[in-house]
């Protein structure tokens, strides 16, 4: 890969985070799951409260929806201070600050080439 590739994908690899950032903190649902490919796989400490089967690997947009759904009810005012971003091939890696609970985060994700995200590994500081 050349290296205006690999410079080319740091910028999307970018995007994707801010894009990511910028749609938690307008608290909207749907700019939120555009975000996201419909066959996603989520992989958080978090989901496991919120999973009727106990899991902590979350499956698809529409448990997504259900999930999103009711952090952003359940925190209103959630915000994510960027702290970092980790651009990769194909991922990033987003640290940030989130107002709930006022812990620091990490989120590494994968994307398509369209630029949806298809992986989540969530890693919570505490």
């Amino acid at each position: 890969m050349s290296n205006e590739n690999v410079a080319a994908e740091r910028e999307r690899a970018e995007r994707v985070a801010r894009a990511w950032i910028d749609a938690f903190n307008g608290h909207d649902l749907e700019q939120i799951l555009a975000l996201y490919h419909d066959d996603l796989v989520l992989r958080s400490e978090i989901f496991v409260n919120y999973s009727a089967a106990k899991t902590s690997v979350l499956r698809g947009k529409d448990e997504l929806r259900r999930y999103f759904g009711r952090a952003l009810a359940r925190f209103p005012d959630l915000t994510f201070t960027l702290q970092s971003i980790f651009p990769g091939m194909g991922s990033v890696c987003v640290l940030y600050r989130t107002s709930a609970r006022d812990h620091q985060a990490c989120e590494c994700m994968t994307f398509d080439q369209d630029g949806r995200i298809t992986q989540v590994f969530a890693h919570y500081g505490h």
